[in-house]
């Protein structure tokens, strides 16, 4: 019997190592339960993929993405399939949406790329702004790019291989927004 509750312990340890992620030992991080039933996510400034999990973000979606690949220090990206009848321009092509979590000066970010699209376009440069997620956030045209701030934390979504999918960067956005 003791064997028995040691396996359990040990297997149980395993599994939440696994779902831990990458983050490393000194990290500050929120736990969050997105839904009833579903696992708690801990969101980790040392892991910019902690912000979603990769079946939240195909649920968002609506394709498959069970892969989520940690870029640089500031940078995930959640990688899908693409959608039926429209396959990548080559075989070795990759098909994902681009997360940045600036967890300092934030906002900066979000200036800068509203300054960026400013010296691009005239007048907001095509920015549309939304309420409703962080304390500021704005969507580019064809909906390809979407950045908030919330406190001092700035996010940016990269949604130029989903162009004009509003609704769905929008939902994307509101998920991070609430785990910040």
């Amino acid at each position: 019997m003791r064997k028995h509750w040691l396996f359990k312990l040990s297997s149980g340890m395993l599994v939440a190592t696994i779902l831990g992620g990458c983050s490393g030992g000194n990290n500050q991080s929120v736990s969050q339960t997105p839904g009833k039933g579903a696992p708690a996510v801990k969101v980790s400034r040392d892991n910019p993929c902690s912000v979603m999990l990769p079946n939240e973000v195909g649920e968002i979606l609506g394709l498959p993405s069970n892969l989520r690949e940690v870029f640089d220090e500031v940078t995930c990206r959640y990688h899908f399939e693409p959608p039926a009848g429209s396959q990548p321009k080559s075989a070795g092509e990759e098909t994902f949406i681009e997360v940045k979590v600036h967890w300092t000066e934030g906002r900066t970010a979000v200036t800068a790329t509203r300054l960026a699209g400013k010296l691009l376009g005239s007048g907001s440069g095509g920015f549309e702004k939304l309420s409703g997620i962080g304390d500021e956030a704005w969507l580019a045209p064809l909906a390809s790019y979407l950045v908030f701030s919330r406190g001092n934390v700035g996010v940016e979504i990269d949604m130029r291989m989903m162009p004009g999918e509003k609704e769905k960067a929008i939902r994307l956005a509101k998920l991070i927004a609430s785990r910040l």
